[in-house]
């Protein structure tokens, strides 16, 4: 998923985001990112745009930097 495919809107909590992210970190470790893509996937499939945008929001947030 492209950033521009799930724009993450001024709504998200970003104090959630970072409590979820370490969270997911520890039960998933490396890949806890991939994780949370799948969960935003289901989200933006099911017609929940917030909650896509949360878990994108995570996997952004988790994903490895280069």
């Amino acid at each position: 998923m492209k950033p521009e495919n799930c724009p993450v809107p001024p709504t998200v909590d970003y104090v959630k985001v970072g409590r979820e992210s370490h969270e997911l970190a520890i039960r998933h470790g490396r890949d806890a990112h991939t994780y949370a893509l799948r969960l935003s996937e289901k989200a933006k499939d099911a017609g929940d745009a917030g909650a896509a945008a949360f878990w994108y929001a995570v996997n952004r947030a988790l994903e490895p930097r280069t």
